[in-house]
């Protein structure tokens, strides 16, 4: 086949540069001679097309991009083995060693220059079509010899698959035509599966979203509610509709104070559905084009003015609720102190909340409510109940009974022998009082009123007092110096300053003066009764008799020497001692061993110019006012008596 396509293209290339001159000839000629006896044969043709071959190799591998035009065609077919490959086999094996021998110098020098130059330029045109040969080769089938035409260029994977003579490779002879471990056909196969696969998919999910775009353009998306109603893949209108008709099923419960419960009904109130485009506007706010994270998002609407009720029989209804009759409300009553007289102290009373409704507020939060669709209400919660203007938690009520608890929590107990008196918040409570600011007053002017009334109920002093004699009867006795008596203006003083403090304390008041004891008419249980009528003594220790004897008292003819009547207290003993007097005509002056004083110039002492004591010797020769005793008897009682010593003395 070579051989054709040179002589094919040896004419083409005569025809195209016409025939050669007779200096080409010429030099054709001794060129030859130079070169080989034998002429030009087949060999030096098969060289010089491998020198040719070889030559423009070269050129390929020094082209400015490193590779020849026809390099990458090569690789793919990985320089498969052809028909020529015998013709190569017949080529010397050393192809580089024949080369041209040197021309011998020529006497005729211009002639051998010429010939040099024709020389080289013949090389460059066998190799030019060695080049071209070398093509042909490897595409005979798509050469058309007859037509100069240029034919379209076959891929590698096209070549890959012929032989030489345009048959297909088998199979398995395309599984590595390379050289390498990449399988050239399937590889490519893989490739545009996966391309058509992704295609396909991007397709569908294009489709799919497109799909979902008109699907939703008029219906909600997913996880959409409304009012508590879920419109997911619903129609506005439906929802509406929906709506109407929970509306007319509506009602509502309202709870009254201590947990009552009564019931509107939609009829009642004239409750209806009224569309105000809310739902189409909740449509058109969700994004359309965002449909696929729908299913991840929520979308929750509420809306208040979707109902609408009738007032005027929204009036009637709720006036007629049972909590609102009047009989029904109570009114609320505000939290007050009073005076608590079980424990003396003023306390608040707590508040009554009653069940007075503010009518105009509970129309207001039901209508609020109604227009929210709710269920229930409660009026308490709602704070629809009148409250008391005044709570027990109100401060200034609460600072109030603290000051007025600082003067009634007083307790002041007064020791009165067995005789308790007790002050305390019982009767101080009215002994305060208080102004709108909170100012609390304590009236002292009762308190002398107070104190004066313990002097009249426990003084002794100066007052008449029930004496229980030594046989058992009672006699009256009054006048003498002995008994209690309070110091009111000092007590004033000091009990103010307890009630102020508040203080809590048992007390003694504070006395001018005082007797030994609160029992037994103030005389207690160590005394001396003197009887003036039976003109007999006794002298008690511990309540019982130590000594007792008759005397002579004073004498009864003369009113002014009469012993007086009266409870005293001895004022000193005296032994010895001497009574005297410096009254004109009654002048005296007597010895006596024991002298013991109580009232003034009368006292007791012992009187031994007697011969006889008791019986009615005072009523004839009496003393002049002393109390004569037998000397024993004066020094016993001498003995036993102290000062401050009770002495009562009466008359029968």
């Amino acid at each position: 086949m070579n051989d054709k396509l040179e002589d094919k293209v040896g004419k083409e290339d005569e025809a195209a540069v016409g025939p050669a001159s007779p200096d080409a000839a010429e030099n054709e000629r001794i060129d030859n001679e130079n070169h080989a006896p034998g002429g030009v044969n087949e060999a030096e043709g098969s060289q010089d097309a491998g020198d040719s071959k070889a030559a423009g190799t070269d050129r390929e591998q020094e082209s400015p991009e490193g590779k020849p035009e026809n390099s990458d065609r090569e690789q793919a077919e990985g320089k498969t083995e052809n028909s020529d490959s015998e013709q190569s086999e017949e080529r010397p094996e050393n192809l580089d060693s024949v080369q041209p021998e040197e021309r011998p110098e020529n006497s005729d020098g211009e002639q051998s220059e010429e010939r040099s130059e024709n020389l080289d330029k013949e090389q460059d045109e066998v190799q030019i079509r060695n080049s071209d040969e070398k093509q042909s080769e490897e595409q005979p089938e798509y050469l058309d010899v007859d037509q100069g035409d240029e034919q379209p260029e076959k891929s590698a994977e096209d070549l890959k698959e012929q032989k030489p003579g345009g048959e297909k490779l088998p199979e398995a002879e395309l599984e590595f035509v390379s050289g390498d471990d990449v399988p050239v056909r399937k590889k490519k196969r893989w490739k545009l599966a996966v391309g058509i696969v992704f295609i396909v998919l991007l397709l569908a999910a294009g489709g799919a979203y497109g799909a979902g775009i008109y699907y939703f353009q008029d219906k909600f998306l997913p996880n959409t509610t409304i009012n508590g109603i879920d419109a997911s893949y619903a129609l506005p209108e439906d929802i509406e509709n929906q709506i109407a008709a929970g509306v007319k099923k509506y009602k509502i419960q309202v709870e009254s104070r201590g947990g009552k419960k009564e019931t509107l009904t939609s009829d009642q109130i004239g409750y209806h559905y009224v569309s105000k485009g809310e739902v189409e506007g909740f449509k058109e706010s969700q994004n359309l084009y965002k449909w696929p994270f729908s299913f991840w998002d929520d979308f929750n609407y509420t809306f208040e003015s979707s109902t609408a009720y009738e007032e005027e029989a929204f009036n009637q209804a709720v006036e007629n609720l049972e909590c609102l009759q009047p009989e029904n409300m109570e009114e609320p009553r505000d939290a007050y102190m009073e005076f608590d007289t079980k424990d003396s102290e003023y306390v608040i009373v707590p508040e009554e909340q009653g069940a007075k409704l503010d009518t105009d507020k509970v129309k207001q939060v039901i209508g609020e409510a109604v227009t929210k669709s709710e269920n229930s209400i409660s009026l308490e919660k709602k704070e629809c109940y009148l409250k008391p203007a005044v709570t027990s938690g109100d401060k200034s009520l609460n600072r109030l009974v603290t000051k007025l608890n600082k003067y009634c929590h007083t307790r002041i107990e007064y020791v009165f022998g067995e005789n308790r008196e007790v002050l305390d918040g019982a009767t101080i409570n009215s002994w305060v009082s208080y102004d709108d600011k909170g100012n609390v007053t304590l009236d002292e002017e009762q308190i002398p009123i107070f104190v004066q009334g313990l002097a009249e109920k426990y003084d002794t002093y100066d007052k008449p007092r029930e004496f229980k004699t030594n046989d058992g009867s009672y006699v009256t006795v009054s006048g003498g110096s002995y008994g209690w008596m309070i110091d009111q203006e000092m007590e004033v003083q000091e009990l103010t300053a307890l009630i102020q403090s508040g203080a809590q304390t048992e007390r003694y008041a504070a006395f001018a003066q005082t007797a030994l004891s609160w029992e037994n008419s103030d005389l207690g249980w160590d005394y001396i009764e003197i009887d003036l009528t039976k003109q007999h003594i006794w002298m008690y220790i511990g309540g019982e008799v130590a000594v007792e004897s008759d005397f002579v008292s004073g004498d009864i003819r003369s009113g002014d020497k009469a012993t007086p009547e009266g409870t005293y207290t001895l004022y000193y003993k005296k032994s010895p001692d001497v009574l005297k007097s410096d009254k004109p005509g009654d002048s005296y002056q007597t010895p006596v061993t024991f002298w013991m004083p109580f009232n003034g110039g009368v006292g007791m002492h012992d009187a031994t110019w007697r011969g006889s004591f008791g019986g009615s010797i005072y009523t004839y020769d009496g003393s002049h006012g002393c109390i004569n005793l037998p000397y024993d008897a004066a020094s016993q009682i001498y003995n036993l008596i102290y000062d401050g010593f009770p002495i009562i003395c009466f008359y029968r």
